[in-house]
């Protein structure tokens, strides 16, 4: 080969001279390499720099891919079913190879399917609300508010609906803030109190009473119009009169075949003297004798 040559010794055209690939380095695959020798020769046969020929030098080395009886394939599952019975769903499939290196894309291993139905849809249906249901003061209006399936059929699981149901009750005000007073205290007249002396109970029928209708209403209706923040007393304390009983004195000395002795109608408690007929209605008995024969 003729040694290389300095701008003066080579005189002349240079042009590439290029060989052949060589065999690719594996034997299955595509991680291989090729070579080729790649010179820049002038007219009068003597080699340059590969420069000389230009700046787009040829390339000495590429990868390679070799399919042969080496190389293995790959073996493909059968398709799963799709798992879906409506919308969309992912089939999945298993990929092998059979031996430590297969050439090619390895095939896909999974795939979207569709359901043989469109799936239901699921929404909120809200109605209109009522009208107040009262005509002064504060009352509540209502709607229905409903889940629908494929906007016609209600169902009763919520929960496909997405969020929190709208309300279907809240409050309104009539036509007019302020009702005039229709709610009125009915009140009973007291008892009897139930003690025959000493201190007792007296007891009274309480009621709201709406004058309109005749109805007997909430207590709260009656407490709304006016000051009170209680409810009118239902019972309250009562007194008789001390308990009494007969007191009988010692019987005097006998005169003109007759004796005496005080009798007096006195409070166990407070010892003072009541009028005898305290002790007769209080079931103390009829009033002993205040004289005998002797």
């Amino acid at each position: 080969m003729t040694e290389d040559c300095s701008e003066a010794q080579c005189p002349g055209e240079a042009a590439f001279e290029i060989g052949s690939w060589t065999t690719c380095s594996e034997t299955c695959g595509i991680t291989g390499t090729q070579t080729r020798t790649v010179l820049c020769v002038y007219e009068n046969g003597v080699y340059g720099d590969l420069t000389d020929c230009g700046d787009e030098v040829p390339l000495t080395t590429q990868s390679c891919s070799v399919i042969s009886d080496d190389c293995g394939t790959w073996a493909t599952g059968s398709w799963t079913n799709c798992p879906v019975t409506c919308g969309d769903g992912i089939v999945t499939r298993t990929v092998t190879c059979d031996v430590d290196e297969c050439v090619g894309s390895e095939p896909v291993t999974s795939l979207e399917c569709t359901g043989l139905l469109a799936c239901p849809t699921y929404a909120w249906s809200v109605e209109d609300w009522t009208d107040c249901s009262v005509t002064c003061g504060t009352g509540i209006i209502t709607r229905t508010v409903e889940c629908l399936q494929d906007a016609t059929i209600a169902i009763e699981d919520t929960e496909f609906c997405d969020g929190t149901a709208p309300i279907s009750v809240d409050v309104c005000t009539g036509a007019t803030l302020l009702c005039p007073n229709v709610y009125i205290w009915h009140l009973s007249s007291w008892s009897t109190c139930d003690a025959t002396c000493g201190a007792g109970n007296q007891t009274r029928t309480v009621a709201c009473y709406n004058s309109e209708d005749s109805s007997i209403v909430d207590d709260s209706l009656c407490l709304a119009v006016g000051d009170a923040t209680e409810s009118p007393d239902s019972s309250k304390c009562c007194f008789v009169a001390d308990c009494v009983a007969w007191n009988t004195g010692d019987w005097s000395a006998c005169s003109s075949n007759i004796m005496t002795r005080t009798v007096t109608c006195l409070g166990i408690d407070d010892g003072m003297e009541y009028a005898t007929t305290v002790c007769v209605d209080s079931g103390a008995g009829a009033m002993p004798c205040t004289s005998e024969s002797c």
